[in-house]
């Protein structure tokens, strides 16, 4: 007699191969969109003031008067988030002086 579970291995076999390929393209996109989830992190990230004790939220605008007080304080252009945390203090102190340049 023939046991059941001989006759199912090549089925099974199948079975997981093709869910096994199926799934590849999907997990190729879902790779593209933890990349896309994370520039939106990097684009609207949070940073907290210690001086001031509150948080801000870096978003376009708040790039925009970075950017403008880069060029005031005659700043490299750099990115705000690669700045030594001193200078994002100076930044900071700025920005809590200037609170309609953005």
């Amino acid at each position: 007699m023939i046991k059941p579970l001989k006759l199912f291995k090549p089925l099974i076999a199948v079975v997981f191969g093709v869910a096994l390929v199926a799934s590849m393209p999907v997990s190729a996109q879902d790779r593209k969109d933890d990349g896309d989830r994370r520039d939106r992190h990097e684009q609207y990230h949070p940073y907290y003031d210690s001086n001031h004790r509150d948080w801000h939220q870096w978003n376009d605008r708040e790039n925009e008067s970075y950017q403008r007080y880069a060029k005031d304080h005659h700043r490299d252009d750099k990115d705000f988030a690669s700045l030594s945390e001193r200078d994002q203090e100076n930044y900071w102190k700025w920005r809590h002086k200037h609170p309609g340049e953005h």
